[in-house]
């Protein structure tokens, strides 16, 4: 009898009007925790390592989405970043994640304020959700809610809102497994499938590996030596059966990989994407490793600031938002008091423990020697940074492992008594978190940061349809963060280095950049202005000279003119060619008088492996008002032919189509100063023609004599294959709901 009560629902007892209102008190601790944010008066201004990462890679990237869907099309292509950049495959913009559709209906900073609210909410809400399904008391749930969704993994990565909005779903597809679990309903399984998608269509793809490398440990142990009820006091434990458990895995697996199959739209070009980046090779080991959590930080799990607070610029480490994973002091000493006390009573808790344990483990990094084998046997381990991740399992099993043990308590509590106790422990652990944590998330007033900076109407009348670069913004923004010794005190030096328009923020403004700012940037772009993984030529030409001035010597005033950089913004001073046109802020401004039009013929082709066009490159011997360095083969070179002479000029440039009228005297290369990409084609009068990789990532169209139009257009062959593969899943999706509901 007490089986089959179980069978009738996944929560015990069911959900209903105190679920809600546990619901509605979470999003009241959540908006007083926020709360400049809540009431859309300021936004948060976090630091990174050089840069912020949420001001300027993911805010302008969600804002240029939403420019895409309002004028009525995707966002396949923008022209603004990396000299033309495919932001719909980029994960981290979050085409078709629902959260990010805020920035469509609101001005960015309402937007991403509402989306925080709603992401930590939802975070809080899902754990919930996820005791309730462990059938543990709604009072310790709601610990366990707070605890989890204002963690240091949340408040740490609110610089990375991708991450966040992946890691909300973790708690949520837990839930769905013990539902399927506990009452057999195969319904159940099916709602694995859209949550895993929404995680993909969230982009926070290292969030993604580390759930499914869990999820795997997760349910070969809930199925195997910790099946049956996993809730406290469900001493009943039916026989093992295999042929249960594999049917289990079965609708697992298959609602994973529909899930996928859902996501197709998102993870084809993305795949694309992969195979020409910087990381389609994997990661060296010493990349990989680089800021693993130490051993010291452990302490941070009972002290965030134990090693120091870098709000306050005296933290000791190398990455605190990715080493703390601070959740407050009860749940932590409850969490660790369970696993003793509650081993045999829950077979949810030495699941938990084992999970805890191996997420520990796994976020040491090299301090362990499981770090080199998981690089030798886990797939996909080689692409991500930060082994710390692995600590987003820790922090829920922790707070679930505190909501069983607070439910043990409660239970032995009436009346009075048992509301105190569970007041007492929500207040202190919510005061806990707002305490020490809320000085992580620091502000400044929407008026000030939305408003453009200065140098943005000052480049209005100097970049005339050419490009902008900032050399050195780098050093600004830790001028800005040294400036304010951390970000608890004036945020002004934050607001003023605005003025050198990092990557991707020159996008808000409409100026287009040779540079940019992303997970995933194709391998030419990096190499020449740098990324996340690596400095680029640019930066390694100028380090020399860093300063109290910066040399513009020959190499790099060739790659400004070959990228048709028009005007320049520097933190220090520059010698060479460029002109100075005046001091704007914090920024120094420069016009290149030799910049080169994006469309140009060139009638002096060189060929060679990529390795030695950076080495031209980096000599800065070549002329690229003349030259196009090839990426071809000689042969094929030498039976088109060059030499000839002739002009070039853009009569139509969209983001998805570029057209050029060009005259030539006799055979020549026609090159356009836009990044190459495997989705681009070209035909000349109506005519396919191959699209040459030029200059490393340029494209180059090869031109017989006489007048000629050069089409150029952005086919996303990967999206609609995406497409076509995730309508159909979508269907079969909603058949198989149809008909395991009828049956039931």
């Amino acid at each position: 009898m007490a089986a089959a009560r179980h069978r009738v629902s996944a929560l015990d007892p069911p959900l209903g009007v105190r679920d809600l209102a546990a619901a509605l008190i979470l999003l009241g601790l959540i908006v007083v925790m926020f709360w400049p944010m809540a009431v859309m008066r300021a936004v948060p201004v976090p630091n990174d390592l050089f840069t912020s990462d949420l001001h300027y890679a993911h805010v302008p990237f969600r804002v240029l989405m939403a420019d895409a869907l309002r004028a009525g099309h995707l966002p396949f292509w923008t022209p603004l970043v990396y000299a033309g950049y495919p932001l719909l495959a980029d994960a981290a913009a979050g085409t078709f994640f629902p959260l990010n559709w805020l920035f469509v209906v609101l001005p960015w900073p309402a937007a991403l304020d509402l989306q925080f609210i709603l992401t930590f909410w939802l975070a809080a809400l899902f754990t919930y959700l996820y005791g309730r399904t462990l059938g543990l008391a709604r009072g310790a749930c709601l610990v366990a809610g707070i605890a989890f969704s204002l963690s240091g993994f949340f408040i740490g990565h609110l610089r990375h809102p991708n991450l966040i909005n992946a890691a909300l779903l973790l708690p949520a597809m837990l839930a769905v497994i013990e539902a399927a679990l506990r009452t057999g309903r195969r319904a159940y399984w099916l709602w694995l499938a859209p949550a895993f998608a929404l995680q993909v269509f969230a982009g926070g793809l290292p969030v993604v590996y580390v759930t499914l490398v869990g999820l795997a440990g997760y349910l070969a142990l809930r199925l195997t030596v910790l099946h049956g009820p996993a809730g406290i006091g469900a001493r009943e434990r039916p026989p093992f059966s295999r042929r249960v458990a594999l049917t289990h895995a079965a609708w697992a697996v298959g609602s994973l990989l529909l899930g996928a199959a859902l996501a197709a739209v998102q993870i084809l070009p993305m795949a694309e994407l992969a195979r020409v980046s910087e990381r389609a090779r994997g990661l060296s080991a010493e990349t990989a490793a680089f800021g693993a959590l130490p051993l010291r930080d452990l302490r941070m799990f009972l002290y965030p600031y134990w090693n120091g607070d870098p709000g306050r610029d005296t933290y000791a480490g190398r990455v605190f938002w990715e080493n703390c994973a601070y959740l407050g002091l009860f749940p932590l000493l409850a969490g660790l008091a369970a696993i003793p006390v509650l081993w045999r009573r829950a077979r949810i808790v030495p699941l938990l423990a084992v999970g805890l344990a191996a997420a520990v483990v796994l976020a040491l990094g090299p301090h362990t020697p499981l770090f080199d084998f998981a690089r030798r046997v886990l797939p996909g381990f080689v692409a991500f940074r930060f082994s710390q991740r692995f600590l987003l399992w820790a922090i829920l099993a922790l707070c679930v492992l505190a909501a069983a043990a607070l439910t043990a308590l409660l239970s032995r509590l009436r009346g009075w008594r048992r509301a105190l106790v569970l007041a007492a422990v929500i207040g202190v652990t919510f005061l806990d978190l707002w305490h020490l944590q809320r000085r992580q998330v620091p502000v400044v007033p929407i008026s000030e940061w939305a408003r453009p900076p200065a140098t943005a109407e000052a480049l209005s009348h100097h970049t005339s349809g050419l490009r902008v670069y900032s050399l050195a913004a780098e050093e600004s923004f830790q001028t800005a963060y040294r400036g304010a010794g951390g970000w608890q005190g004036d945020l002004s030096p934050y607001v003023e280095q605005r003025a050198l328009l990092q990557p991707n923020s020159n996008a808000l403004y409409g100026f287009a950049s040779p540079a940019g700012y992303a997970d995933l940037t194709p391998l030419g772009p990096a190499r020449v202005w740098g990324s996340s993984l690596q400095p680029g030529l640019v930066r390694r030409l100028m380090t020399a000279g860093l300063g109290a001035e910066i040399a513009v010597g020959p190499p790099l005033q060739r790659l400004l003119d070959a990228w048709s950089v028009g005007t320049v913004l520097s933190f220090a001073a520059l010698r060479g060619d460029v002109f100075p046109a005046g001091r704007v802020g914090w920024a120094e401004l420069y016009v290149n008088p030799t910049a080169l039009p994006r469309a140009r013929i060139a009638s002096q082709p060189r060929v060679g492996p990529d390795d030695a066009v950076l080495a031209e490159l980096a000599a800065g011997t070549w002329d690229p008002a003349r030259t196009v360095l090839l990426s071809a083969s000689l042969r094929e070179v030498e039976r088109l032919g060059w030499g000839g002479e002739g002009t070039a000029r853009i009569t139509a440039d969209e983001p998805t189509r570029v057209v050029v009228e060009a005259h030539v005297s006799g055979p020549a290369w026609l090159v356009l100063a836009d990044t190459w990409y495997p989705g681009w084609r070209a035909d000349v009068n109506g005519k396919p023609a191959r699209i040459h990789r030029a200059n490393l990532c340029q494209r180059a169209v090869h031109l017989p004599a006489g007048d000629h139009t050069v089409t150029f257009r952005y086919h996303a062959t990967a999206y609609r294959r995406g497409l076509a593969i995730s309508l159909t899943a979508l269907a079969f999706w909603l058949a198989a709901l149809l008909i395991t509901t009828r049956r039931r």
